[in-house]
């Protein structure tokens, strides 16, 4: 998350050899990133929304793509972490933000099924 997308996208671009497509729409600006000449989407790039404190820097998350994301999040529990964000269904899976034992955030998402 970035207040300069279209500097990121440049930089990430160059660095990494990125391709994009923009899958934003109206009320948020984000592209997913893939690797030159892969399918794969490998990244995600978008805009710091309003509710980004003033003068917070840009940061990546990582997220880890997860079988079930209600398991996962009960097994991080059992495990010593706290839920930043309950599980919530959005149009690309199921995602939650967890705190682990180290103060450490990151994401899990379970992708949706594919479309038959």
């Amino acid at each position: 998350m970035t207040h300069d997308y279209e500097g990121a996208k440049a930089f990430y671009g160059g660095v990494f050899g990125y391709s994009y497509d923009e899958i934003g729409d109206d009320s948020f600006t984000y592209s997913t990133g893939k690797r030159a000449g892969g399918d794969e989407v490998v990244a995600g790039l978008g805009v710091m929304g309003s509710e980004v404190p003033v003068g917070m820097p840009p940061q990546w998350t990582t997220y880890f793509n997860v079988a079930d994301t209600d398991a996962t999040v009960a097994r991080a529990v059992e495990l010593g972490a706290t839920i930043q964000s309950q599980p919530f269904d959005s149009p690309f899976g199921r995602m939650a933000v967890i705190q682990g034992p180290q103060g450490e955030l990151f994401s899990v998402m379970q992708s949706p099924p594919p479309s038959t």
